[in-house]
Parts: structure tokens; sequence; C-alpha cells
């Protein structure tokens, strides 16, 4: 039994991913630096397929978090309050998202790979630029 652990801290806050390969739901929690770990929130996330594939959190400052899933394809967008905003398909070229960052303050780079089809020689990484329209 393996167990990924990812986390992200931000403005006094860590949020990590918790996601036990025996365990069907990833769970994410926000925990305040400033307060010896306290916990601020939890969420248990969905998983579409139920393939085990996340990936990464990013952070989007005072937007809250980005949860790639590359298992699903998903883009997650959690608040900072623990709410999920949105989750969208990131079907890109027909590839799978592992990682993001936030650039600036309205653009995101999503580093892709492309899997291999039979008779491919290797996998093809790949950086994909999208601008963010943010409400305030």
């Amino acid at each position: 039994m393996s167990t990924n652990i990812n986390y992200q801290v931000l403005n006094c806050v860590v949020i990590v991913a918790v996601q036990n390969h025996s365990n069907v739901q990833p769970q994410f929690k926000v925990r305040s630096t400033a307060r010896k770990l306290e916990k601020i929130w939890s969420i248990l996330m969905e998983l579409g397929g139920g393939t085990l594939g996340y990936e990464s959190i990013t952070s989007l400052n005072v937007y809250g978090w980005l949860v790639t899933d590359a298992g699903d394809r998903w883009l997650t967008h959690i608040l900072t309050e623990g709410n999920i905003q949105s989750t969208l398909i990131y079907d890109y070229d027909h590839r799978y998202p592992i990682d993001a960052v936030l650039l600036g303050r309205d653009s995101l780079a999503v580093k892709t790979l492309h899997s291999c089809w039979p008779g491919e020689v290797k996998n093809r990484i790949a950086i994909n630029l999208h601008k963010l329209y943010l409400r305030d």
C-alpha cells in the first residue's frame, strides 16, 4: 500500500493532498502554518473514471488552488474556503495534465503528457499556455 502526498504553501496556509492507493477518494486538507497546523478545512475529491491520478496542486493566490488530475484529465478549481468552484476536462490535443503553474496574474502554464500509442518510441511532454479570466 502506497500513499502520495503533495503540498503547496501560501499566505500562512498549507494545502495537503493525501492519496492512498487503496482508498478511492483522495482528500485535500488546508492547515494554518501560523497556528501549529490547525485544520482550516478538508474536502474529499471525486474521481470520474476511478483512476488515481492527482498530480499537482497549484496556488492561484487569492483565487484558491488548481488540482491537476492526469487520470481523468481534470483540472479542479478549489476556492480558498474549501468549496469546489469548477471541474473541467482538460482535452487539449489529447494530452494529460500533469502539472500547472500560475504565471503572473492571468496566465496559466499546463505541463502535459501525450501517452505512447503502440509503435511510438516515447512519451511526449509539452507546455501549454492559457489566458485566465478571473473574477474579482
